[in-house]
């Protein structure tokens, strides 16, 4: 696709801002030179070549096992809080 001034001023339009001249000129360069670019990888023979699904051929996981190690009584993770209610942090209300 394509961006025209005609484009830019319709998104620019639907998301309320205005774009210069100068803007609108430095973006239509931008986007023609991104579709250049992309024009380079379309050419890339693919025939053969499988998707994958990772960049290398094994699959890769270094998470470890999630073992139990050190678990805090309530009244350990409570015992500095400024104010709490039962086994929870009371803290400000933020959202109205």
């Amino acid at each position: 696709m394509t961006i025209t001034r005609e484009k830019m001023d319709d998104l620019a339009g639907l998301y309320q801002f205005e774009l210069t001249d100068e803007e609108k000129d430095l973006l239509l360069k931008d986007f023609a030179d991104l579709e250049e670019d992309l024009a380079l990888f379309e050419a890339i023979d693919t025939e053969g070549v499988e998707p994958m699904v990772y960049p290398f051929e094994d699959e890769t996981s270094y998470l470890r096992e999630d073992d139990q190690i050190q678990v805090l009584a309530l009244d350990q993770v409570l015992e500095n809080a400024p104010e709490r209610k039962d086994s929870y942090f009371v803290v400000p209300k933020v959202v109205e």
